[in-house]
């Protein structure tokens, strides 16, 4: 079989293997939500074919297969469904107006006690999204699940749509320092407490 692109990568078999493992991976996860599901994910982040694919183009499919084939997903959601919805090439809000993210990063790991002044001149600058910088506890102090809850509550209360993310994980694959997509995984499921019920 041809290989796809240099010696000891994947072949288009194998690809087509792990493509359609990961397709019924992310309807198991949107469905269940359960452990076991975030489990499976994790020992296909670990799996060395997945590894020896690029690892963002693997990591943008999860995430679009996630988004666009999960019963409820942001792609398939129902008629009457209330929060974010997508409509064509259009992502609306629960009112069905166009939705354009405008927002700026915002180091609360780093800082905490800044963050809710930060959030406050971020609303005030015309700011619609904060993209919110956590840790899983690998290279900077974790930040729990009743920090995150109070985090959200910051974005509720200056009507700011929160984008969180574990920065411990940021360059995966090319960062030596960068904790594995595993690692995420276990601190979402950990944190998960926080998170269920908080979605748009």
């Amino acid at each position: 079989m041809e290989r796809l692109g240099n010696k000891g990568d994947l072949t288009a078999g194998e690809l087509t293997v792990d493509i359609a493992q990961g397709l019924y991976l992310a309807g198991q996860i949107a469905a269940m939500f359960t452990s076991q599901a975030w489990m499976q994910i994790g020992n296909l982040m670990n799996n060395s074919r997945f590894q020896k694919f690029n690892k963002k183009l693997g990591i943008v499919f999860i995430v679009l297969s996630l988004l666009s084939f999960a019963p409820g997903s942001l792609l398939s959601v129902q008629a009457g469904t209330s929060g974010f919805n997508v409509s064509g090439r259009s992502l609306l809000d629960a009112n069905g107006n166009n939705f354009i993210m405008r927002g700026i990063n915002a180091p609360h790991n780093w800082y905490p006690d800044e963050t809710s002044t930060s959030f406050q001149n971020i609303k005030a600058k015309g700011a619609n999204t904060v993209r919110v910088v956590l840790s899983s506890g690998q290279n900077w102090p974790k930040n729990s699940a009743s920090d995150v809850a109070n985090v959200i509550n910051l974005c509720k209360t200056n009507k700011l749509v929160c984008i969180l993310e574990v920065h411990d994980t940021t360059g995966y694959g090319e960062d030596a320092s960068a904790t594995s997509l595993a690692q995420a995984v276990s601190y979402w499921k950990e944190i998960k407490s926080a998170l269920i019920g908080q979605e748009a």
